[in-house]
């Protein structure tokens, strides 16, 4: 069972905790091991509430898109897929293809 970790802990590990987790960009599991200590050892969920308390989170990954800006190729029902007729060469047969947008 996790041991209570007073705020003075939190408060002296902090700017390494930070460094370590959101400057270098080390996995929460990493840096519990790093910073592990026989009177210093926060489960997982009191590093990931205590992030939250000092309003820090990861830098989004550049190369992620965000959500706004992303396009969804998927069809639901408020924007059916619209398909056009195309002619199967020496058939009378048609196929349905989707229309380029």
């Amino acid at each position: 069972m996790p041991s209570t970790i007073t705020f003075e802990q939190w408060e002296e590990r902090k700017e390494e905790i930070l460094r370590l987790y959101i400057v270098q960009g080390l996995a929460l599991k990493p840096v519990m091991r790093a910073m592990r200590t026989h009177d210093f050892d926060p489960s997982e969920s009191q590093y990931r509430t205590r992030l939250k308390k000092w309003q820090r989170r990861k830098p989004r990954n550049r190369h992620q898109a965000a959500p706004s800006t992303t396009t969804s190729t998927r069809t639901t029902a408020s924007s059916p897929l619209r398909l056009a007729a195309t002619e199967i060469p020496g058939s009378s047969a048609q196929t349905n293809v989707p229309l380029n947008e």
